[in-house]
């Protein structure tokens, strides 16, 4: 992770050292004293602005300063100081709309875009956030103008699911359902399930829709921003910090969570919620490692934490090692009988170990669509077809999409001579494959 100070040797570079407007003093944020890791930091760049009236650079710095560790007011008028002192630099009019957008007021934010994008047209972020704000703004056509151009700078699937809410939001549900049908294909993304099921309805399909909204996505939900990333750098209060990480697993930008949940780790210690969420960061990412040391260092000071143990066993499968996964999920188990990710992976350990008896009690314990898949293959190895049969029924109930649920249950319908049932389900499971990827049934 770079220091403070690199990031502030980066930020000179690109922005450059003075400017020749004269603007008010900077403003000030006095702090309690408890605050006082905050108060440090906010009372150095303070002083770098006294000391420098005329730069552009310092009075930008502060006003991330105050931002990022929840002094919105303070920071809007700081970065309009900071533009004014460099007029040219594209970062402190972007500051500024996006947290004026964030402050409930668009017109002002769509001012800052506009002088923003001005300097600079090609950064892409910066056209995701003008379109959200004109559509917001109810100026749809121009909300869509601005997706293109996000699309055309390489942000496809952002951009694309910018332009089919701001389609939707046109009353143009067909042009929309253009853009979402081959986006779903290429981005497991909820949202964009949400805006196809949108579409869906309003185009008078509610199976289709019902079938849309059953999907959930596993994709980031925002879209990387560089220059908004600068601020983190200034992230000194512990409470927002925590927040901050949380939801960066959240919306699946686990790089980013890790970055902020370490820095916390060294002045928070075993916070339960902090070693948890940055344990699942790690392995989210594959950094199968420290993720083992984090959630044995969870467990050590919380040992009653049912997902410390989990991530634990999960762990261990990936080393191979199921003997060390089964003892933490029993112990999952134990303390949280209910816990779905436990019970299901519990399930599937059992049943590769031909413990199917055990590996039932287990996959109907989670109750997940994944869980019931599991259990319908199961019973199927022993030709107990009814059963199958039943499980794959219940796990398509909770995942409509689940094309290899259709295609195992049509077998199991075939070997119990239901064949017209049979054909049906295996025509769905076919209907469910990607059009430009046959294999793709029998690759899940």
């Amino acid at each position: 992770m770079h220091s403070i100070w690199q990031i502030s040797a980066l930020l000179g570079m690109l922005f450059g050292s003075a400017a020749t407007t004269a603007v008010d003093l900077p403003v000030r944020v006095h702090l309690d004293a408890e605050q006082s890791e905050v108060a440090v930091l906010l009372d150095d760049h303070y002083k770098a602005a006294i000391r420098n009236p005329e730069s552009g650079l310092n009075r930008g710095r502060l006003a991330m300063a105050y931002e990022i560790n929840g002094f919105p007011a303070e920071a809007i008028a700081t970065y309009q100081q900071a533009e004014a002192l460099a007029p040219d630099q594209f970062h402190w009019p972007y500051f500024y709309a996006v947290l004026e957008h964030r402050s409930g007021k668009p017109e002002a934010a769509l001012g800052g875009l506009d002088r923003a994008l001005s300097i600079d047209d090609e950064y892409a972020p910066a056209w995701l956030w003008r379109g959200q704000v004109l559509n917001d703004l109810g100026r749809h056509e121009h909300a869509a103008e601005a997706y293109r151009r996000a699309i055309d700078l390489n942000m496809p699937v952002f951009g694309s699911i910018g332009l089919a809410r701001a389609l939707l939001s046109d009353a143009r549900p067909a042009d929309a359902l253009g853009v979402l049908e081959p986006l779903a294909q290429i981005a497991d993304s909820t949202e964009v399930f949400h805006l196809l099921a949108l579409a869906y309805d309003r185009l008078a399909l509610p199976e289709e829709s019902r079938l849309a909204s059953m999907r959930k996505g596993t994709t980031r939900r925002t879209w990387p921003d560089e220059i908004m990333d600068l601020r983190i750098y200034y992230l000194r209060d512990p409470i927002i910090s925590l927040q901050y990480g949380i939801e960066r697993v959240a919306e699946g930008d686990y790089d980013q969570a890790i970055r902020i949940l370490e820095s916390l780790r060294e002045r928070r210690g075993h916070h339960r919620d902090l070693l948890d969420n940055l344990a699942r960061a790690y392995a989210e990412v594959g950094q199968f490692a420290p993720a083992f040391e984090v959630a044995n260092e969870g467990l050590a000071h919380h040992p009653d934490h049912v997902p410390f143990h989990y991530y634990i066993a999960r762990l261990y499968v990936h080393r191979q090692d199921a003997e060390s996964a089964l003892r933490h999920l029993h112990r999952a188990t134990e303390l949280d009988r209910g816990h779905a990710p436990s019970q299901e992976l519990l399930g599937t350990i059992l049943s590769g170990r031909q413990r199917y008896r055990e590996a039932l009690i287990a996959l109907n314990a989670s109750g997940t669509s994944e869980a019931m898949y599991y259990a319908g293959m199961i019973e199927g190895a022993q030709q107990r077809w009814p059963e199958s049969i039943g499980y794959f029924e219940r796990a398509i109930a909770g995942d409509p999409t689940c094309r290899k649920c259709y295609y195992y249950m049509g077998q199991s319908l075939g070997e119990a001579g239901r064949y017209a049932d049979a054909r049906r389900a295996l025509t769905r499971a076919r209907e469910l494959a990607d059009a430009d990827d046959p294999s793709a049934l029998e690759q899940r």
